[in-house]
């Protein structure tokens, strides 16, 4: 029976149900000893003791199954790992090497593994390992970053010393790994420690200032807390968005509505304003699905729905609004906001500041938290845009203010409100306002 699997010992469950978590964990045990690619559903069905069909009604393919077993893996990390996430830096350090030590999974670290499977093949199960990895040196640069601050580590480069740290807890995994040889784990301590150590101190990069600033910055941002709309028929969006699009209604305040597909995803503040409105610099709002066929089965029979992608379908929806729906499989929130395509005249300048309050830059997109913004090279104002405002999530909208300085636009204070607006470079005169934790989204 299912109940008798044994699972990797000492981590707290995650996921939609006991049984779908025992079969990930064990998927991720399995995947750290014989490696991700020969995980299937066909040999964890055997592991399982369960039916292949039994397993099918989890997963609809090896890729997706593979998918899951990352966001699984990465589940257990972060929770043996990196929370509390406001540890000391040797704190979160020692955990990291217990990590490798107690063998969480038999086989080591599956993202270890994995990585060296998947590193020259292209495809989503590499980007999501990449992905993975790029949250570790995240994480670690944080925490240096935080150490400076709190001067516990003076002329360092956050960045920098990232990457070593990182380098050494993964050479002492590996040592180990092949060697068996537990004094891999005591020379790591040694290594950090010479690392960590002030005397003498490391020749710095010319740009250590800037780095250090804009990874404090990343601790401080959040996530996107809701997308603002201006709209000249509220109640007809809002049908369309709850009818079709998977969302609710979450509050409604006069004329204004905010809709969303759960309390916990990033949320459309639907606001009245004089019409015809025009999409201008919002190119694209793409929404994130489990199943694609049944999303779009939603929409209504008129509508012109095209595959731009093997899994994004893209639509119009009142007044212009331009949606999509991409696949995006785990333990996400169905019609969750996945990311935004922005025009914008200058997207190198519009990048640069959105960099600069935190979010992390990769290519032609920036990333905040689980979402992401692309900026597409597209002069596109307009008197009556449709896109008022997008709203992010902060810690603290004083640090924001603070690293703005004379750039912020406006600035609110309780108890209404807490929250600073800045206008990103360009006539599109895209706003980002930086909401508190704590206040409630605004329509």
């Amino acid at each position: 029976m299912a109940s008798e699997i044994s699972t990797p010992k000492g981590r707290l469950r995650r996921g939609r149900g006991p049984l779908r978590v025992a079969i990930l964990e064990r998927a991720a045990d399995l995947a750290s000893v014989e490696g991700l690619d020969q995980l299937s559903i066909g040999r964890l069905a055997h592991a399982m003791q369960m039916s292949k069909s039994g397993l099918y009604s989890y997963f609809t393919s090896k890729q997706d199954l593979q998918l899951a077993t990352i966001d699984c893996a990465w589940g257990i990390f972060e929770e043996r790992v990196l929370e509390p996430g406001d540890d000391p830096l040797n704190a979160l350090l020692e955990r990291w090497i217990s990590y490798y030590e107690q063998e969480a999974f038999r086989g080591g670290c599956p993202f270890a593994t994995a990585g060296t499977e998947f590193a020259n093949r292209e495809g989503p199960v590499r980007d999501a390992l990449a992905a993975a990895l790029e949250r570790q040196l995240a994480a670690l640069e944080h925490a240096v970053a935080r150490a400076h601050a709190t001067r516990l580590l003076t002329d360092t480069d956050p960045r920098q010393l990232a990457f070593e740290l990182h380098a050494v807890l993964t050479a002492a995994n590996q040592r180990y790994r092949l060697s068996r040889d537990r004094a891999s784990f005591t020379q790591a301590r040694t290594a950090i420690a010479r690392l960590l150590a002030e005397d003498p101190p490391r020749p710095q990069p010319a740009r250590f200032v800037e780095r250090q600033r804009s990874a404090m910055a990343r601790g401080n941002l959040l996530g996107v807390d809701h997308v603002a709309l201006a709209v000249a028929d509220v109640g007809a969006m809002q049908a369309f968005l709850c009818d079709h699009v998977g969302m609710r209604t979450l509050h409604a305040s006069g004329d204004s509505v905010i809709v969303g597909a759960d309390a916990g995803a990033t949320s459309l503040s639907l606001i009245p304003a004089d019409g015809p409105r025009e999409p201008a610099a919002l190119a694209r709002l793409v929404l994130r699905v489990a199943d694609l066929q049944r999303a779009v089965a939603s929409l209504p029979a008129d509508t012109d729905w095209q595959e731009d992608g093997p899994e994004l379908v893209t639509f119009e929806g009142p007044e212009g609004l331009r949606l999509g729906f991409t696949v995006v499989r785990g333990d996400g929130i169905d019609y969750d906001v996945d990311h935004m395509v922005l025009y914008a005249a200058d997207p190198q300048e519009a990048r640069t500041l959105l960099t600069d309050v935190g979010c992390a830059s990769q290519g032609e997109t920036v990333r905040i938290a689980d979402k992401r913004i692309r900026l597409e090279e597209l002069p596109a104002w307009s008197q009556r845009p449709l896109l008022d405002h997008i709203a992010l999530g902060v810690a603290s909208t004083g640090a924001i203010a603070a690293r703005l300085g004379d750039r912020v636009l406006e600035t609110r204070r309780p108890p209404d409100d807490d929250a600073v607006s800045i206008i990103l470079p360009g006539p599109e005169r895209i706003r980002l306002e930086f909401i508190a934790r704590s206040a409630r989204s605004r329509v």
